[in-house]
């Protein structure tokens, strides 16, 4: 059960029972629940909670009642709505049939007489709600209910709600009122006054897709189909299907005029024309050419959009460039769309903000590009193929490093030959410093390196673990993210040390004591912004900075796009404090799915969260997994056959559980915010009421801890001398064994004669005779995270072609030459997380679990907004007074 969930259930227990989880969407989550007091079925929708939360209860539900009064055989009726412990919800009845969504899916062209006959009753309900002054504003199937074969149109009114509810403040939702495939050109264009006529436009647009299967204007980006939109005339639908009476194409293609003015006055006219045979159906009729005003007035608009893909989705209103001083949102190229698979930041801005250069998707691979942020200009950077992130430009903005290929490269912004500097492993953060070095994290942050662009020298020095690094002076970095999401600061002349970001007395005794979140950047040496732990774009300030403590915070931008792992946030900052950043989800937030060769993949009974170490008991029935939340992290058992769990542990920092053969009980690492830098391992009975057993505590930084046989645990590294050990908890006192293997990940074979490993710092995966250890086989150079499934069967993660796959091994003990087999091919998911620990798991039967990451993996537009460190800092000094 979701949080929203057992919150919902909670505040509406003496009206409705909370059944089940429906389904989601880009606004709201809707629930099966029962009316207890008319004892009947319901449907609640309750809106995201920052939605709910950016646009104030008491208007939205202000809004939202006006709709009640919408009484018509073809509307789905609202029931009721509210505010339950901040929730905003509305009830419905529940409709037991189908989305029209999901019936063109499934037949996509509908009979002629079934599609006319839906769009008829589609229009008399939009006739009587405009009667009454209310336009829908996002009629699509999805919207569209099918009872017994009629037509039930949902959700009338909450976009307008959503809108007038929300003003200006929706634009930092990031969420979208309309639907660009059913989207009037004036809607898409973000006029304020929006009449019947743009309805009228988006039911011509589902008629036509129910009559010939694809909706009039399609393409493979927001940005496509808006041009589409404002600029193509669509196809005649007889061309496309012979069978469809000229009438209907007529009244469809009037409906779908680009102006609202040569559209039917009304949803009714429009509805009696696709019945009419008296319709005009000649050629010159069914041509309708512009007059030569309206050709006029529709070129000067279209001509003015020429070089400015510009598309503000946080209220789908595609805008004309702007002045510079006014927020707007700058389209990147459709067939280079910003390419968002793995940890790093994609993009740079030049310190001026006149442009931005990104890393492009393009195709099956990828390069960097160049995009004007005023007013036209794209194209792609000559010599960057391949190019894999981290793209920084220096201080002259002439220049740009970036990594392809295990190196880190420089070439002119205006493309050519680059200039190799580095071999480089897994960078992160970083960026071009004043005095002209480059400095950033390598090694998956084990090394903070400081490089001379012209000559390729620089110093390179270990640390104990540094992501997202940013220069906090010449001697300490400042790290924020990796598997705790907390930041703290690095010196290479302590490497073992970290000395954490705690909050002040002043800044509320409500928060947790050390500073939590990902990627902190140093604004004018006193203001932080980063990125918190629910996604949202935040800031504060040192209260000392010597001591690293800081102030409250405040939380500022949400809907910012940060990757999975690292927590690095897709946004820059300019000279001038622009802030230019990608809108889009938290790609932390992902679902745990199992494969296996008879199924493919299926999403777990198991809520979607940003689950950092996760692992299937032996019988495949529970999962423990720990999730971040916004104060610290959880450990849950989650029952995956009823989706129900159980929070057993709660920390700082938590380790992935290990199940014992029997399933009976978990070990796992903790970290308590008092003394981050002391683990302790536990070991939990699980259905039991007793405390936790202690088995080693000190400085072990154990990784991850996992059972072998007869509770013989095995911790698979120690950050501080690279040891692995071996715990036996059946011994007074408790035994531990050091292996000297250095290993990162380290897995030992079922049979207990191989152990797998990969070393700190490295991919590359290894194999030993376990306990011999007297001779070493390289698996796969890429490999890494080994798993066994059994005593011959070895598992393991590694990259091809920038995506993680998984790979298998089978390993021969009685070969004469290398036991290890060639490597199989298991999955290849573009959507796989690499997740803060193993991202792996064994089900039985020879299935696998893992992470997916959410399906956005691109980005098509970037939001500026001018001024924004200004208004950061009165914002930040405001809560700090």
């Amino acid at each position: 059960m979701s949080a929203s969930q057992q919150r919902l259930t909670v505040a509406l227990a003496d009206r409705y029972r909370i059944e089940r989880e429906l389904g989601a969407g880009g606004m709201a989550t809707v629930y099966l629940a029962h009316d207890i007091k008319h004892q009947r079925d319901v449907a609640i929708k309750v809106l995201h909670p920052d939605l709910g939360a950016a646009l104030g209860g008491e208007r939205f539900l202000t809004e939202i009642r006006t709709t009640a009064r919408l009484q018509h055989p073809h509307i789905l009726p609202l029931l009721d709505s509210g505010e339950a412990d901040t929730l905003l919800y509305y009830v419905m009845p529940l409709v037991r049939g189908e989305t029209l969504r999901a019936r063109l899916e499934r037949e996509r062209q509908l009979p002629i007489a079934d599609a006319l006959r839906l769009a008829r009753e589609v229009a008399d309900a939009l006739q009587h709600a405009h009667t009454q002054g209310i336009v829908h504003r996002d009629i699509k199937p999805e919207n569209i209910l099918l009872q017994d074969g009629h037509a039930l149109v949902a959700d009338f009114g909450i976009a307008l709600a959503v809108q007038s509810a929300g003003g200006a403040r929706m634009t930092q939702t990031g969420l979208s009122l309309g639907t660009p495939q059913y989207m009037s050109p004036e809607q898409a264009m973000g006029e304020r006054t929006i009449d019947a006529r743009s309805d009228v436009y988006a039911l011509g647009a589902v008629t036509y897709e129910m009559l010939v299967g694809e909706a009039p204007f399609t393409g493979p980006s927001v940005q496509a189909i808006v041009a589409r939109v404002l600029t193509e005339e669509p196809r005649h639908l007889s061309v496309q299907r012979k069978a469809v009476p000229d009438g209907a194409d007529y009244a469809v293609r009037r409906a779908l005029e680009k102006l609202p003015a040569d559209r039917f006055e009304s949803a009714k006219a429009f509805g009696d024309a696709l019945m009419n045979p008296a319709a005009p159906t000649s050629a010159a009729a069914r041509a309708r050419p512009q007059t030569a005003g309206q050709r006029k007035r529709w070129s000067a608009l279209t001509a003015s959009l020429a070089g400015a893909a510009l598309i503000a989705t946080g209220v789908a209103a595609w805008a004309l460039l702007r002045q510079r001083d006014e927020k707007r949102d700058v389209g990147l190229e459709p067939t280079a769309p910003m390419g968002l698979e793995g940890t790093t930041r994609k993009m740079t801005v030049a310190h001026d903000g006149s442009f931005i250069i990104y890393e492009a998707k393009v195709g099956e691979s990828s390069q960097l590009w160049w995009q004007s942020l005023r007013g036209g200009g794209v194209r792609a950077i000559s010599g960057t193929d391949g190019a894999t992130g981290m793209p920084r430009l220096s201080p002259d903005d002439q220049r740009v490093a970036f990594v392809a290929a295990g190196e880190l490269r420089i070439v002119s912004v205006g493309g050519g030959a680059p200039k190799t500097v580095a071999r480089v492993q897994d960078p992160t953060g970083g960026g071009w410093l004043t005095n002209g070095q480059i400095f950033f994290a390598d090694e998956d942050g084990r090394t903070l390196r400081w490089i001379d662009p012209e000559t390729g020298s620089g110093r390179a020095d270990a640390v104990q673990l540094c992501h997202n690094a940013q220069a906090l002076s010449a001697t300490e970095a400042l790290c924020g993210g990796g598997s705790s999401k907390s930041a703290y600061a690095q010196s290479p002349s302590q490497p073992t040390v970290r000395r954490y970001l705690r909050r002040t007395s002043s800044a509320g005794s409500a928060g947790p004591p050390i500073m939590l979140g990902s990627d902190f950047r140093v604004v004018d040496s006193t203001y932080l912004v980063y990125m918190a732990m629910d996604g949202t774009l935040s800031a504060t300030r040192f209260a000392n900075r010597d001591s690293l403590t800081v102030g409250k915070s405040v939380a500022l931008v949400p809907g910012v796009r940060r990757t999975q792992y690292s927590g690095t946030g897709q946004y820059d900052l300019t000279d001038d404090g622009t802030l230019v950043y990608l809108p889009g989800i938290n790609a932390d937030v992902g679902r745990v799915v199992r494969w296996s060769r008879a199924e493919g993949t299926v999403a777990m009974n198991v809520d979607p969260a940003t689950h950092l170490r996760f692992a299937p008991s032996p019988d495949g029935r529970r999962l423990g997994t720990v999730v971040e939340g916004i104060q610290q992290q959880e450990m849950r058992i989650y029952d995956v056959t009823t989706g129900a769990f159980e929070v057993v542990e709660k920390g700082f920092f938590l380790g992935a559980p290990g199940w014992s053969p029997d399933g009976r009980k978990i070990a796992y690492r903790k970290q308590e915010f008092a003394n981050p830098e002391i683990e302790t391992v536990y070991q939990r009975q699980l259905d039991s009421p007793d405390a936790p057993r202690v088995l080693v505590t000190g400085a072990y930084q154990a990784r991850e801890a996992s059972y072998l046989a007869d509770d013989l645990l095995l911790l698979s590294v120690n950050g501080k001398d690279q040891h692995n050990f071996l715990v036996n908890p059946t011994v007074s006192p408790v035994r531990v064994d050091t292996l000297s293997l250095g290993a990162y990940f380290i897995a030992i074979s079922p049979d207990r004669r191989w152990v797998a490993y990969t070393l700190g710092g490295t991919r590359g995966l290894l194999l030993q005779p376990y306990p011999a250890l007297d001779k070493r086989y390289l698996v796969d150079a890429s490999g890494n995270e080994p798993l066994w499934r059994s005593a011959t069967e070895l598992l393991y993660t590694a990259q091809e072609r920038g995506i993680l796959t998984v790979r298998r091994v089978m390993i021969d003990g009685a070969s004469t030459t290398s036991p290890v087999g060639k490597p199989e091919l298991l999955i290849a998911d573009s959507r796989f997380t690499e997740t803060p620990g193993w991202s792996l798991g064994r089900m039985p039967g020879g299935g696998i679990a893992y992470v997916q990451s959410p399906s956005e993996n691109l980005g098509y537009y970037v939001r500026v907004i001018p001024n924004w460190v200004r208004d950061m800092k009165r914002a930040v000094d405001a809560a700090n007074r």
